[in-house]
């Protein structure tokens, strides 16, 4: 039977005790990473799914319809159809799932970010004014 080593024991005992000290110190941070996650990562990265499912679906379409002596890539065109569509389907599903966690977090999903303030803009904005 394999042991893991008192290296890999000590390795895992570092790397998950200051995830947990900071998780016990303020709980705030989930809320944090749950916003920029969800509104700033994954509609991004569904979007740009979206995207390349549309040209896979139209690139089967184009493939249907050039290809019409080959019966092998006419089936070929199909099959890029039909999983270009299926792949549509999750994405717009996963979509739905996000607007759900969005909705049950509390995040409002339209966050904005505000430029930081300097020293040097205040100062012109009070010399100007």
């Amino acid at each position: 039977m394999n042991y893991p080593t008192k290296k890999t024991l000590t390795l895992l005992i570092l790397l998950a005790t200051p995830s947990s000290f900071v998780g016990a110190q303020n709980p705030a941070w989930i809320h944090v990473v749950a916003n920029n996650l969800l509104v700033n990562l994954l509609p991004l990265a569904v979007a740009i799914l979206s995207a390349f499912a549309v040209v896979y679906f139209v690139w089967g379409v184009v493939l249907f319809i050039a290809q019409t002596s080959s019966d092998q890539a006419r089936e070929d065109g199909k099959q890029r159809m039909f999983w270009g569509i299926v792949a549509l389907f999750v994405l717009v599903s996963v979509w739905g799932l996000v607007v759900l966690l969005q909705t049950i977090i509390g995040v409002d999903g339209t966050s904005t970010p505000t430029a930081p303030q300097t020293a040097y803009i205040t100062l012109q904005n009070n010399y100007l004014s």
